[in-house]
């Protein structure tokens, strides 16, 4: 029934989107538009009295609604004990939306059950779905991302089903709302104590399933098929090779990757590693005592790693990690994961293109240059408008929690702060005992994370096009 409800949604939210690129309406608002009707039904769905035990109020169920569709896992109540099956299953639906992106969804079936789009309709989804693809391959992208979501959701719930050892039914529902908020990087739990149970704590193929789910989660679906499509090249070329004697792939190396998979991979790389590392080192003679093997404290390494890129999975208190622990989450928060992908944060192209343009000008060069590519202007300008802005909402957020939280530590709003902007969900176990206003700011930061700063403040600044001409050149002294 509630998978009927939710079709029958999506496909009046796909004639909706229709008709609103019809009507020439801004894709930001479209967007925009999007969460919040989801958000409002998810609501109305979570204040149901079959969805919970002892009934919530209309701010608890808007403020999961939200945390669901957002992909962030903050709430202010227990999910595991106020929800039943059913409140479970919606908050799992809401996950699964929000996560891969209600246009993906909304266009999807827009395109299979309300008929063909017309192509400028079809050129502004293609721009918010994947903007490397062309017009006609816009079907085929959307159902592949939707594939893929499902195969690996399927695989990893596997693993998961078998890592928690019930094999009843309701661990199999268990297993694939786990694999579901992993891969959408949510962060919600149905267990009454999450992962903070010493068997899930020190289950290794349950925390190293999780975090491989994570991981696949916040790459990006057009990094998943550029390296797919790398792949296949290379098997065809080694086929070639041995069964056809050819040369051709020692002779040419085509360029199959893009500089984005490249940055995006790297960069994934370097963190996941680099933070496996440094949780191994400051946390050795800390949360790590527990783990009494080499492997057990590597494995919770990694999770340390991969979980502040937007996952929200905990196992343990994070009141109970060391100060450089908790610096280094907030960095791994405010970084997050890649473009297109089912995490939140700055995203780690950003970063990486900032910091490339920080070296280039340092170097003396008016441009950036990777694998014989010249990054484009606008990509860099892009990249310092969402950190400028990250920032700004940010400060905004702690200013507000300081004011009304005065007893609350700088650092604790700062890491409640970001953990929503970044839609991570981890928490110091603030956001139940916080007061409304403080709460209302979480929810709004948690909003604008999700959607992106620059997506909101474009609903705001118009776009006037190519300016055809340019004023005399002043520079101002900067230090």
């Amino acid at each position: 029934m509630i998978a009927i409800v939710a079709i029958e949604a999506l496909l009046k939210l796909s004639a909706v989107i229709t008709h609103s690129l019809s009507n020439k309406i801004s894709p930001s608002w479209i967007m925009v538009g999007s969460f919040l009707a989801m958000i409002i039904a998810g609501t109305g769905l979570l204040l149901l009295p079959r969805a919970t035990v002892n009934g919530i109020s209309f701010f608890d169920a808007l403020f999961t609604a939200t945390s669901a569709v957002c992909v962030t896992g903050l709430t202010t109540i227990d999910v595991a004990s106020t929800f039943t099956t059913v409140g479970h299953i919606i908050i799992l639906i809401l996950i699964q939306l929000g996560g891969i992106g209600i246009m993906t969804f909304t266009s999807f079936f827009g395109l299979m059950f309300a008929g063909k789009h017309p192509s400028q309709n079809k050129m502004l989804i293609k721009d918010l779905i994947d903007p490397d693809n062309s017009v006609s391959q816009i079907f085929t992208t959307l159902r592949n991302i939707i594939l893929i979501t499902l195969s690996v959701e399927l695989i990893g719930a596997l693993f998961i089903y078998e890592a928690m050892g019930d094999y009843s039914l309701y661990g199999a529902f268990v297993a694939i709302f786990h694999s579901i908020s992993a891969f959408c990087n949510a962060g919600f739990s149905t267990l009454e104590s999450g992962l903070f149970h010493h068997d899930f704590r020190t289950n290794y193929l349950l925390l190293n399933s999780l975090s491989w789910l994570i991981i696949f989660g916040g790459i990006g679906f057009p990094i998943l098929f550029n390296i797919w499509q790398g792949i296949k090249q290379r098997c065809l070329q080694l086929y070639d090779a041995i069964f056809h004697r050819s040369s051709r792939m020692f002779d040419h190396k085509a360029r199959t990757l893009t500089s984005n998979t490249v940055i995006a991979v790297i960069m994934t790389v370097v963190l996941v590693v680099g933070g496996t590392l440094l949780f191994f080192i400051t946390e050795y003679n800390n949360i790590l005592h527990d783990d009494t093997t080499f492997f057990g404290k590597l494995s919770t390494s990694f999770f340390l790693a991969t979980v502040p890129r937007t996952a929200g999975f905990s196992s343990f208190s994070m009141g109970a990690l060391t100060n450089i622990s908790l610096v280094i989450m907030i960095i791994y928060m405010w970084i997050g994961g890649s473009p297109m992908s089912t995490a939140g944060g700055i995203k780690t192209t950003t970063f990486a293109i900032a910091l490339l343009n920080v070296i280039s000008t340092l170097r003396g060069r008016d441009h950036i240059e990777i694998r014989q590519r010249t990054i484009a202007k606008q990509s860099i300008n892009r990249a310092f408008i969402i950190i400028f802005s990250s920032l700004i909402v940010v400060a905004f957020g702690v200013v507000i929690l300081s004011i009304f939280e005065p007893t609350l530590p700088t650092q604790y709003a700062i890491f409640e702060v970001v953990s929503a902007f970044s839609t991570v969900g981890l928490s110091l176990n603030l956001t139940p005992d916080l007061t409304f206003i403080s709460k209302i700011t979480i929810l709004i930061v948690m909003f604008i994370g999700r959607l992106g700063t620059i997506t909101i403040l474009s609903c705001f600044i118009s776009n006037k096009g190519t300016q055809f001409y340019q004023y005399p050149t002043e520079h101002i002294p900067i230090s």
